[in-house]
């Protein structure tokens, strides 16, 4: 039912007792499944058929065919956080990848409620990391809907007690940077708060205090880099983000560019 999630089935009452204080927002409208092939496709077939209320979020125990970025399969075991978010923008069509980065705050914001003490940070333009280990990946998808409204789907997908092996760049639940058990439905919880919070913010004030929450927890600031995109390798220091949220790599020539998308890595052994 809207604003409330199913908290069922905790051998610790304590447990149970603190998901039920982490309460929905009142937008959402909850729709939690045990197992489906994806959250996104869910999503998008309701955005297709027209039944798909603003803030309509689907979750899932278990996904059977998750999707991450460029189509690459996402592992999706029971215990984590599996989610889609519909949403219905104000903003042009060319400021919606902004919300990548008003995702990653509101993922990195409950992360850090979890987590005792471990730093939790951003690298450009939506990893979610918690002491450099990646704990989330977050998928956005425009979709049509029968009135030609679009619709955008907020696919997020969050380590909580599980994660994947072998991993290009190394990942990690939150469960292992936790002083205490972390509970699936009270992540669902309190990253709806806050992604809730951060998506009115953009929508009412634009991107600038999305900037400045996203530097604040910036992931190789000034550090060594290289940014690779299309067969094509950039190398210099993290700048920052430009006024759209476009990252700003001042290269080893002294120009400085602004990257739209790439794939991101850190020469800097204390950044890695």
């Amino acid at each position: 039912m809207p604003g409330q999630a199913d908290f069922h089935g905790f051998d610790d009452r304590a447990e149970a007792d603190m998901c039920r204080s982490a309460a929905l927002p009142d937008r959402v409208t909850l729709i939690d499944c045990q197992s489906v092939d994806s959250t996104n496709q869910v999503a998008r077939g309701m955005v297709q058929n027209g039944t798909a209320r603003p803030w309509t979020v689907i979750s899932a125990v278990s996904q059977t065919s998750g999707r991450g970025r460029r189509g690459r399969d996402w592992v999706s075991p029971a215990g984590n956080l599996y989610t889609s978010t519909i949403v219905y923008p104000a903003a042009a069509a060319s400021s919606r990848a902004q919300l990548s980065l008003v995702v990653a705050l509101a993922v990195a914001e409950m992360a850090a409620d979890v987590v005792a003490g471990a730093r939790v940070t951003l690298k450009w333009p939506n990893d979610v990391l918690v002491a450099g280990c990646k704990v989330s990946g977050i998928l956005l998808e425009s979709c049509p809907g029968p009135a030609g409204q679009e619709g955008v789907i907020i696919g997020t997908g969050i380590n909580v007690a599980h994660a994947p092996a072998d991993t290009r760049y190394g990942a990690a639940a939150l469960a292992r940077f936790a002083a205490a058990p972390v509970s699936r439905n009270w992540c669902l919880a309190r990253y709806l708060q806050a992604l809730a919070c951060w998506y009115e913010i953009w929508s009412d004030d634009g991107f600038d205090p999305i900037r400045t929450g996203w530097l604040a927890r910036a992931h190789g600031l000034g550090a060594r880099t290289s940014v690779s995109c299309h067969d094509v390798e950039r190398y210099g220091r993290f700048a920052g983000l430009t006024s759209e949220g476009l990252m700003l790599l001042h290269g080893e020539d002294g120009t400085l560019h602004e990257i739209a998308a790439g794939t991101v890595g850190f020469s800097d052994p204390e950044v890695m």
